[in-house]
């Protein structure tokens, strides 16, 4: 699933749902993914050798480790309507500090904000501390560009909840302007080629006696739902 998908489904059905279907409809997409965010993911190479006994993979497991690589999962828990200043999210409003304009496109036209990551939550990397916001534009061009804005705020910066600038209908992509706050969830991990056709056709068609492929895919692909990555 891309993450313009990802996204849709986590919060298409959150944006000014007037009518009773359209929420429920949201709901029962908010329970699968809160069902999904308690799934184990492929957390270290440990995790993967432990899968790749289970599965009957022994063949293939330089293959699996060399193609695999370091990430941090990204999961959507429960709604956040209240969540602390600087705290990681998807949706709502972005939390800046006095006096950062908020992004815009080459027209002029606010960008979306779409998450925001406190860095100390992310483990383990090079990574600044502070707080990362994601903004972005239309993605449903006809050239399939769009404008992307990433801002870094540093640890101790004074943060305030930002309003809209302007009405939704005059952001870049009105479609995206008010998505639904979701407490976030990250964990590192283990990611593996996900559109590499070749590389996955051959784990299922060279594979010996007794391995079990559909298990394999599993639990390298659908442990977890990944809203997004961030290689280390």
């Amino acid at each position: 699933m891309s993450i313009p998908d990802h996204i849709r489904a986590i919060f298409g059905f959150g944006q000014g749902a007037r009518q009773s279907g359209q929420a429920q409809q949201r709901e029962t997409v908010r329970q699968r993914e809160r069902e999904q965010a308690l799934r184990p993911c492929i957390a270290d190479h440990a995790t993967l050798d432990t899968l790749i006994a289970e599965t009957g993979y022994g063949a293939f497991a330089e293959d699996l480790h060399r193609n695999a690589s370091a990430c941090v999962y990204f999961f959507d828990l429960d709604d956040a309507p209240e969540a602390p200043l600087g705290a990681t999210r998807f949706g709502g409003l972005p939390d800046l500090s006095p006096g950062t304009d908020w992004p815009v496109s080459p027209a002029g036209a606010p960008l979306s904000f779409l998450a925001q990551i406190a860095l100390q939550d992310v483990a383990e990397t090079s990574l600044p501390t502070g707080l990362l916001s994601f903004f972005a534009g239309d993605w449903d061009t006809m050239d399939r560009s769009f404008p992307i804005r990433v801002l870094h705020q540093p640890t101790g910066t004074p943060l305030e909840r930002r309003a809209r600038p302007v009405d939704i209908d005059a952001f870049d992509c009105p479609h995206t302007a008010r998505l639904h706050p979701i407490e976030a969830r990250i964990a590192p991990g283990l990611s593996f080629p996900e559109y590499d056709i070749d590389w996955i056709g051959r784990l299922e068609t060279d594979a010996t006696d007794g391995a079990d492929y559909d298990a394999l895919e599993e639990g390298l692909y659908h442990r977890a739902e990944v809203a997004a990555g961030i290689a280390r």
